[in-house]
């Protein structure tokens, strides 16, 4: 269990959290690589300006958690709960959610390719200004689902129950 947890200006390879409670963590100015969090919550996780490769979120709860100029590749998260999940001016390459509760989603001003949603659940998700290339979305459902100023390209929706889509200047 750790609280108020503070990473500036750092360097961080094959980084395992498993069976960790964290409570308002902070990365910023951080560069990681091999990052796997299994069995675990957080609560206030908070990355400003970090680069992630290869990162997974496996069997977690993650609540508040916010993504400021923030750049995934290759990230996965698989049986998950995340809600007030934010992601802003950044980019993710390879975004993976499998088996995924999310609620109060937000991406704003954001790149996105290769997304997949496999068995996802969605509630109030919300896309301003941003661009998505290969979105798929299978076996899920998605509840007030609001794109707006967005460009999709490639992009697939199977099995899929959507409620309130809207889609404005998209």
């Amino acid at each position: 269990t750790a609280g108020n947890i503070t990473f500036i200006n750092a360097s961080l390879a094959n980084v395992t959290h498993l069976n960790v409670s964290l409570v308002n963590a902070t990365f910023t100015n951080v560069t990681m690589k091999n990052y796997t969090f299994i069995n675990g919550s957080a609560w206030n996780f908070t990355l400003n300006n970090v680069t992630m490769t290869n990162c997974s979120f496996i069997n977690a709860t993650l609540t508040n958690h916010t993504l400021l100029n923030t750049s995934l590749i290759n990230a996965t998260y698989s049986n998950v709960t995340m809600k007030n999940y934010t992601f802003i001016n950044g980019s993710a390459v390879n975004y993976t959610l499998f088996n995924v509760t999310a609620a109060n989603i937000t991406f704003i001003n954001a790149s996105l390719a290769n997304i997949t949603h496999l068995n996802v659940s969605l509630v109030n998700a919300t896309f301003t200004n941003v661009t998505m290339k290969n979105y798929t979305f299978i076996n899920g459902s998605a509840w007030n689902f609001t794109l707006n100023n967005v460009t999709m390209t490639n992009c697939s929706f199977i099995n899929a129950t959507l409620t309130n889509h809207t889609l404005l200047n998209t």
